[in-house]
């Protein structure tokens, strides 16, 4: 599907854009204010066009937590923060035993990559190589296993 999006206010790299048009297609920018064939219209009224933010460090969202360990939780996660205009995030591990680090990397790996949701782009350890001097909100856990 093709579509040409109006009067948005539209942060580029190096500049903003102010009244300005896309072009998209298939999901994807094709353009910046340039001629483009005729297809559905969306106005934005002048809201501001940021690029996709990229989050390096979310716990969880929406009741969903990043160790409850499970595709639902992921899947939860993933599209409401795609929705909040995140497309792509580090779900962020608390301080844990290895087994279970483990499986919630394993089963996290097996969400990429992402259609509809925000994209798994690796994991933001916060343990188990943690100093327990230095714990902070983080558990004492036992790493002899």
């Amino acid at each position: 599907m093709q579509m040409k999006i109006l009067n948005a206010r539209i942060v580029l790299p190096d500049r903003e854009v102010t009244n300005g048009t896309l072009h998209v297609a298939e999901g994807r920018i094709l353009s910046v204010n340039a001629a483009c064939p005729e297809m559905t219209l969306v106005d934005f009224g002048g809201d501001i066009m940021i690029p996709g933010l990229i989050d390096l460090h979310v716990h969880g969202s929406q009741g969903a937590d990043t160790m409850d360990g499970s595709v639902q939780s992921f899947m939860k996660m993933s599209r409401a923060l795609l929705q909040q205009g995140t497309i792509a995030f580090l779900p962020t591990t608390m301080n844990a035993a290895s087994e279970q680090l483990k499986k919630i990397i394993s089963i996290g790996t097996e969400m990429l990559p992402a259609v509809n949701q925000a994209e798994i782009l690796g994991f933001h350890m916060e343990g188990p190589c943690i100093s327990e001097h230095f714990l902070g909100a983080q558990k004492k856990v036992d790493l002899s296993d």
